[in-house]
């Protein structure tokens, strides 16, 4: 249980912080929308959002990150329940290659 805890304060619960945080400043700079231009044409394929792509960055780098990415998407209502099943399998193969 003790190894679970410091698992779960040094790793998982910061990751998914930092990715409410980015997640929330990208909006607020107009990053969002840009990366949801550029990215549309290559996840329209997937039949998802150009925003989705940053759920998949952040995959790349922490699975929490990209669970918190996905979270507040929903809430904005970017995805929904159909993105995010599309998208839950990326996130656990690409899970983390980054934090390892």
């Amino acid at each position: 249980a003790k190894k679970g805890w410091v698992i779960a304060t040094t790793s998982t619960v910061p990751n998914v912080l930092m990715a409410f945080v980015i997640i929330k400043a990208l909006p607020i700079t107009g990053a969002l929308d840009l990366m949801g231009t550029v990215f549309c044409p290559i996840m329209d394929v997937f039949g998802l959002p150009g925003e989705a792509a940053a759920v998949l960055i952040g995959a790349w780098m922490s699975m929490g990150g990209a669970v918190g990415v996905v979270i507040t998407l929903f809430d904005q209502g970017i995805l929904n329940g159909t993105h995010i099943a599309i998208l839950a399998p990326a996130i656990y193969l690409m899970g983390s290659q980054v934090q390892y």
